[in-house]
């Protein structure tokens, strides 16, 4: 899949090449991973001598999240951020294109998760007529859209709980727009061998929903990969 240079704007973030970072601390990657880091690079490196604000980053998992079936969920500390370096085909796809390693913004999972948790708590009083516990889980009503969306899972050590994805994708739309950008151009791996990082395409969409109900002024562009052809 080819994503068309037209799509960007001036004052955007790319994203691309989201991973999970394994029990022993190493990337998790497969073809469709790569891809996405490709064509994020590729595009990013159009933008080169457009002197336009253009920001290139990685989505990584850190967070380690295992869940049982009764939702409740735990976090495991896998890795040391200090000691992590991008994954070797990522810095050969990096030097392919002439953009240097630094140029890169990562995105770490376990950050967003806060950042979306902090949105959350800052805005729970005023959208109380829009959420609803189910189960000691939180949802947000959106009747214009998806109906219930997750926010928060139960967990006993705090009354709020434990983020679920959307509300993790939507932190990642404030850290972006934190970091001056107008819009986000994020391209994921949605394939079947990708199921364990990203069970499925529509916890993106739904970040992007509780973003705008959060009134984040981002304007976000998912892009999903679905197959990788060899």
């Amino acid at each position: 899949m080819k994503i068309s240079p037209n799509t960007l704007r001036n004052n955007s973030m790319i994203c691309g090449g989201h991973f999970m970072i394994s029990q022993d601390g190493s990337p998790e990657l497969n073809e469709g991973t790569i891809e996405s880091f490709r064509e994020a690079v590729k595009l990013f490196s159009i933008t080169k001598n457009k002197y336009w604000n253009i920001g290139l980053g990685l989505l990584i998992n850190d967070i380690g999240t295992v869940c049982s079936s009764n939702n409740t969920c735990n976090i495991k500390n896998i890795f040391v951020k200090n000691k992590f370096t991008l994954p070797k085909v990522y810095l050969e796809i990096l030097k392919d294109n002439q953009i240097l390693p630094s140029k890169i913004i990562i995105f770490w999972e376990k950050h967003i998760r806060n950042r979306g948790k902090k949105e959350f708590y800052k805005r729970k009083n005023s959208l109380s007529k829009k959420l609803e516990t189910m189960n000691d889980n939180i949802y947000l009503k959106d009747n214009k859209g998806y109906g219930l969306i997750l926010l928060t899972r139960v967990n006993s050590d705090d009354k709020y709980g434990v983020p679920a994805c959307p509300l993790i994708m939507a932190g990642l739309a404030f850290e972006q727009e934190k970091l001056g950008f107008d819009n986000s151009l994020n391209i994921y791996y949605v394939g079947d061998d990708n199921s364990k990082n990203i069970p499925n395409y529509l916890v993106i969409e739904k970040g992007k929903r509780v973003a705008r109900i959060f009134n984040s002024k981002i304007t976000i562009n998912n892009v999903f990969l679905k197959e990788i052809k060899s």
